[in-house]
C-alpha cells in the first residue's frame, strides 16, 4: 500500500489497524504501508514542473515494486541513509526496507482538486504499469475533483481501478502534523537541481526529486498538552471507522463526538493559542531535527525545505557522476 501524501496518513494508519474486524483470511494478508514524498511543493525557483516531480517518484516506486536496481532506487536509498545520519532520525518506510510479494500496489490518497493523483495515474500509464488500485479520499466541502481531473478519475473508476471514499472535510491535507497524526515530509531543493544535471538517467529522462517522509514528528511533544491534538484527530477517524464496521459501537458515536469537542475546547483554553500555523510546524521541525539554522524553511503547505551544503551535495552525488 503506497501512501503518497501526508493528508492520507491518518486514514491509511487507521485502516491498517482495523484489520482485525475482518475475517481471518483477510486479516492474515497484513499489507505493508510505504510512504513516498510525491509532494510537488519543492520551491518556486525550480525549473521542474509538478508533473515531472510526480513522474520521478512514480519511477522510484515502480522500480521498487519491480525489484529493479536502478539509479532511481539507488538515489532514494542514498537519501534515506543521508537523512538518518544527518538528522539522527529514521524516515518512513522507503527503499531500504521495501518488500512486496507481488507486483500489485494500492494507493490511499487524498483528493481535493484531483490533480496530484491524476498526474500519478498518467505517470504510471506512461511507464507501462496498470496493476494498481486507488482509494481516493474526496473532500466534499470543496466540491470534489475539478472537471479536468474528474474525467481521469472516472475513467479509472469505470475500469475498476479506483474507488471514492467521501468525507465531509479533509482536515489533514497540507496542514500541521498535529492534524495528520504526526506525518511530515522534507525536500532538498538544491539537491533536486544538482541531481538533474549530474545523474545521467535523470538528465535523459528530464526527471528529478529528493526528499523523505517522517511518521513521528510529534516525538518532541511527548507529554505536552499540544500533543493531545494529534491524538484526538486520530481518535476521531478511528472511532468513526470502527462505528461503521462494528454495530455494537454505533450508539457511541454521539458521545464520542461530545467527548472530542469538549477535549478540544479544554486544550484551546489551556494553550491560549492552538499551535497549527506553519511557523509552529517549523519550530517543531527544528526541535525534531535539532537544526536551528537558515537552511531549514517551510512552505505554506507545511512541507519542510532544507538546502544542503555544496560538500554534502558532492558527497551524495559522487557515485552518480556521468
Amino acid at each position: 500500500i503506497i501512501v503518497p501524501s501526508r493528508g492520507a496518513h491518518p486514514f491509511a494508519s487507521v485502516a491498517h489497524s482495523l484489520q482485525y474486524y475482518f475475517t481471518p483470511k483477510v486479516a492474515d494478508i497484513k499489507p505493508r504501508l510505504f510512504y513516498l514524498p510525491f509532494t510537488s511543493d519543492f520551491g518556486d525557483e525550480q525549473d521542474l514542473s509538478p508533473e515531472t516531480i510526480r513522474c520521478f517518484w512514480t519511477k522510484v516506486m515502480l522500480d521498487l515494486v519491480r525489484k529493479k536496481e536502478s539509479p532511481y532506487t539507488k538515489f532514494h536509498s542514498v537519501i534515506a541513509d543521508f537523512t538518518y545520519s544527518k538528522f539522527g532520525v529514521t524516515p518512513g518506510d522507503c527503499s531500504c526496507n521495501f518488500s512486496a510479494d507481488s507486483g500489485e500496489i494500492m494507493f490511499i490518497d487524498t483528493c481535493i482538486s484531483g490533480r496530484a493523483i491524476s498526474e500519478i495515474i498518467e505517470s504510471m500509464q506512461k511507464l507501462g504499469f496498470s496493476e494498481y488500485f486507488i482509494v481516493a479520499i474526496v473532500d466534499q466541502s470543496r466540491g470534489g475533483p475539478d472537471q479536468k481531473h474528474r474525467r481521469i478519475l472516472e475513467r479509472e473508476r469505470q475500469m475498476g481501478r479506483l474507488e471514492y471514499v467521501n468525507v465531509t472535510k479533509l482536515f489533514s491535507e497540507d496542514q500541521s502534523p498535529l492534524l495528520n497524526n504526526g506525518c511530515g515530509s522534507i525536500v532538498f531543493p538544491n539537491l533536486i537541481t544538482e541531481a538533474l544535471n549530474i545523474v545521467g538517467e535523470f538528465k535523459n529522462d528530464g526527471l528529478s526529486g529528493a526528499g523523505s517522509c517522517f511518521l513521528n514528528w510529534a516525538a518532541p511533544l511527548q507529554g505536552m498538552q499540544s500533543n493531545a491534538i494529534r491524538g484526538l484527530m486520530q481518535e476521531k477517524i478511528f472511532t468513526h471507522a470502527r462505528r461503521l464496521l462494528d454495530p455494537i459501537t454505533r450508539t457511541c458515536h454521539s458521545s464520542s463526538n461530545e467527548y472530542i469537542a469538549e477535549s478540544i475546547a479544554r486544550i484551546e483554553s489551556n494553550l491560549g493559542r492552538v499551535p497549527l500555523r506553519k511557523e509552529d510546524t517549523l519550530k517543531l521541525a527544528q526541535e525534531f531535527f535539532f537544526q536551528k539554522n537558515s537552511a531549514l524553511s517551510i512552505s505554506s503547505s507545511h512541507v519542510l525545505r532544507f538546502d544542503l551544503t555544496p560538500l554534502e551535495i558532492n558527497r551524495l552525488l559522487a557515485n552518480f557522476q556521468s
